[in-house]
């Protein structure tokens, strides 16, 4: 079996924290030179595909300064569903509405809402130029191509249910929002704050990371994680914390 070490809250330990535990560990994976990566991209996870022994005596150094975390099985961690994507919803006063590909309608309780995550998802993908160059003769143009990263960045709400289909995945930018009536603006973002707000209010036992909350509180969206990875390693230790109040 493998393990994982996780923190007890959302907030991640102090780049000093991280240097001092892990300046008691020895023949470790981790050393102080990697306080700095650890602190920063702690989503809930501090580290992972351990033995038991080693997630046992990282435990302990973050005990020893004062930081609480948790050793627990790593597939356990992420056994996380794969749900599927809204692009329409419906809001009634006893239920979350979906609507399947038919417009066949399954009616979820606001009970069975367990979570409510939502964030700003940095995502890189790949885009191919073809320049063409005319030959100094009267040969063929010569045809260049270049590769290039491009970053963009991708609003998403994400609901993890307690029945089938257990997690929707909602994209700020290709959601339907007609669910939200007279209050439909010009702007994707705005209507996403409404929805955000709207599913906070109706949900009567969900918890909510950090980017719902301030949402919800008329804050700016600033929960930002730099890959999907980071993101479903926030929901996952959410899941975890759902079963270990």
């Amino acid at each position: 079996m493998v393990y994982a070490v996780v923190q007890q809250s959302i907030d991640p330990p102090t780049p000093d924290q991280c240097r001092a535990a892990l300046g008691q560990l020895a023949g470790h994976t981790l050393t102080p030179a990697d306080a700095g990566a650890v602190s920063r991209t702690a989503f809930g996870v501090l580290a992972e595909w351990l033995t038991a022994e080693r997630a046992e005596q990282l435990q302990r150094a973050f005990a020893n300064v004062g930081y609480a975390a948790a050793v627990v099985d790593h597939n356990d961690l992420f056994h996380l569903p794969e749900g599927k994507s809204a692009r329409k919803l419906d809001l009634t006063d006893d239920a979350l509405v979906l609507f399947d590909a038919l417009d066949r309608l399954q009616f979820i309780p606001w009970h069975e809402v367990i979570l409510i995550a939502a964030g700003v998802i940095g995502k890189v993908r790949f885009a191919h130029d073809v320049e063409l160059v005319a030959a100094d003769s009267a040969g063929p143009s010569l045809e260049y191509k270049r590769n290039r990263e491009v970053n963009t960045l991708v609003t998403r709400v994400d609901l993890i249910l307690g029945v089938d289909p257990f997690r929707l995945r909602i994209d700020a930018r290709r959601f339907h929002y007609d669910c939200l009536g007279d209050r439909v603006s010009n702007r994707a973002l705005d209507n996403f704050a409404t929805l955000v707000t709207e599913l906070v209010a109706r949900s009567t036992v969900a918890m909510y990371n950090r980017g719902a909350v301030a949402i919800a509180n008329g804050d700016t969206l600033d929960m930002v994680y730099p890959n999907k990875r980071a993101f479903e390693e926030e929901l996952a230790w959410h899941v975890w914390r759902l079963s270990h109040p």
